[in-house]
C-alpha cells in the first residue's frame, strides 16, 4: 500500500487553505527569483563594463557610443582615470590624427580647465575631461 506524502488526497493537503496550499508549491520559485535578480543586479553593480575592461588591459582610449553620455559633443571616449595632462594631450592628439586621417601634426595645449586641439596654427576643436566612476570620459568637439 502507498502513502501519498503530500498529494492532493492527503490529511495534510485537506487541513491546508487555498494561501498556504500557494505558499508551499511557490515558494522556492519564488527563492530562485530573488536570488537571480540579486545575482543580476550584482552584475551591473560590481563588474566592470566592456569599455572599463578595455581600458583595465592596455587600451588607450575607449569610443563612448551611449547618445545620453556623448551629448552635444562631436565625439566622446572613455580614458583611464588618473592620468597626467601630458597623457591626456597625447591621446588627444592620437583620436584627431585617427578621426582627420592627416598626417599633419596635431598640437594640443591645456588652458583653463580645458585642452584646445591646434592644427597648423589653427584652433580646430577642444576637448573636455568628465569624471565618471571609474574612468574619465573624454568629450571633444570640433569647431566648424
Amino acid at each position: 500500500m502507498k502513502i501519498p506524502l503530500f498529494g492532493r488526497h492527503s490529511k495534510r493537503w485537506e487541513e491546508q487553505n487555498y494561501a498556504q496550499r500557494f505558499g508551499g508549491i511557490f515558494f522556492l520559485t519564488f527563492i530562485a527569483l530573488v536570488v537571480i535578480f540579486l545575482f543580476n543586479e550584482y552584475k551591473t553593480a560590481q563588474l566592470p563594463t566592456l569599455n572599463e575592461e578595455m581600458l583595465m588591459n592596455g587600451a588607450e582610449y575607449c569610443l563612448v557610443t551611449d547618445l545620453n553620455e556623448i551629448g552635444d559633443a562631436g565625439y566622446a571616449y572613455e580614458i583611464k582615470s588618473g592620468s597626467s595632462q601630458e597623457e591626456i594631450c597625447g591621446i588627444i592628439s592620437s583620436i584627431c590624427i585617427d578621426l582627420k586621417r592627416e598626417d599633419d601634426f596635431v598640437n594640443v595645449r591645456y588652458e583653463n580647465g580645458e585642452y584646445i586641439i591646434i592644427n597648423n596654427g589653427i584652433t580646430i576643436g577642444r576637448a573636455v575631461i568628465n569624471d565618471k566612476a571609474t574612468t574619465d570620459l573624454l568629450k571633444i568637439y570640433f569647431c566648424n
